[in-house]
């Protein structure tokens, strides 16, 4: 019995956990209510990524770093700068992580993009959950709706 109900406690998967975060990020982003979205979808991917990595598989973000390596290392090009692996994926964070956490060097307001941050965040996340197999209920309509307004 919980505390303030009468709801006994749940047993959650974290794959399911993290199914239903994908899809209320997606609902979210389809009602344009985007810093939520960001947050919603910035947690699904850090599971499915946990989720990976403790199957011994690559997150799409590990897969893309992976990639920037291969490319430094034939090309002896600095793809990507010299960042560190470490520092790479705190910038490929850095908006979720700002809007989930005051740092007092930043001041009283953030700049970001976003749209653009939301679309990452839940096409990470998307993905991610495919190398599981687990697809959000309404992929197709955020898929659709991404057809009709970006590319189209």
């Amino acid at each position: 019995m919980g505390k303030y109900s009468e709801e006994a406690d749940s047993e959650i998967g974290k794959a399911t956990l993290a199914k239903i975060q994908l899809e209320d990020a997606i609902d979210l982003f389809l009602a344009r209510k985007l810093i939520s979205a960001i947050t919603l979808a910035g947690a699904a991917d850090g599971i499915f990524a946990g989720l990976l990595e403790q199957q011994g598989e690559d997150s799409t973000a590990k897969e893309i770093w992976k990639s920037v390596i291969d490319i430094r290392e034939k090309t002896d090009f600095k793809y990507g700068g010299v960042r560190t692996e470490k520092e790479t994926f705190n910038e490929w964070n850095k908006s979720r992580n700002r809007l989930k956490h005051h740092d007092g060097k930043e001041g009283g307001a953030l700049l970001l993009n976003v749209f653009d941050e939301a679309f990452i965040s839940i096409q990470r996340a998307n993905k991610d959950g495919d190398k599981l197999g687990v697809v959000a209920t309404n992929r197709q309509k955020y898929e659709n709706w991404i057809i009709e307004n970006i590319c189209m």
